[in-house]
């Protein structure tokens, strides 16, 4: 995205990207070098989300935001042939220190494009370290060695299985301590 900030070329950019096939795009914004933000492209909506992870006002735009807004208008409008893009400012959780700006982009990207709410209680250091496992375990469900076996006991025998809402892995029902039953209750599993 650093060729948009700066006005660079950008006719590689999302080469054969089909966006029908998508709901959002997601472009992290740091146009100064000291915060980030997050614009998502709404595909369902034709909007632009702007979210600071500062600040839940939408009156008191600044210069280099109003610059973004133009910028990732005329990027949609050239790439996508996307026009009349409106803006929005959801309500969402805020930082409250001056170190998780890039946390919180994270955060509101992930939680846009699983359909949950901005709104949900933010502690940085949960999202740091779901940030942490959701990395670490995709690169482990990439693992040839670790397809197909229950993430707890290694084994790949039969049984019930559960998959984990954050992080995506398999584990036999019993070896994550719950049953088939309570795990489809539950509206979230979440791995011991």
């Amino acid at each position: 995205m650093t060729a948009v900030m700066h006005g660079s070329s950008t006719r590689l950019l999302w080469t054969g990207v089909n966006i029908k096939e998508n709901t959002f795009i997601f472009i992290p914004w740091n146009s100064n070098g000291e915060h980030w933000v997050l614009f998502a492209v709404d595909l369902t909506n034709n909007a632009i989300i702007f979210l600071d992870p500062l600040t839940n006002r939408s009156d008191n735009i600044s210069m280099q935001t109003e610059r973004a807004f133009e910028k990732i208008n005329d990027l949609m409008k050239t790439k996508f042939n996307l026009t009349n893009l409106t803006r929005s400012f959801p309500e969402k959780c805020l930082q409250k220190d001056g170190i998780s700006c890039g946390v919180f982009v994270c955060h509101y990207g992930r939680q846009l494009a699983s359909g949950h709410s901005l709104l949900n209680t933010c502690s940085s250091n949960s999202m740091r370290k779901d940030i942490y496992h959701f990395i670490l375990n995709k690169c482990r469900v990439n693992d040839a060695n670790t397809r197909n076996k229950c993430e707890k006991c290694k084994s790949s025998d039969g049984g019930e299985w559960v998959e984990c809402t954050r992080c995506q892995q398999w584990f036999h029902c019993g070896c994550a301590g719950t049953t088939r039953e309570d795990a489809d209750a539950a509206e979230n599993f979440y791995c011991p």
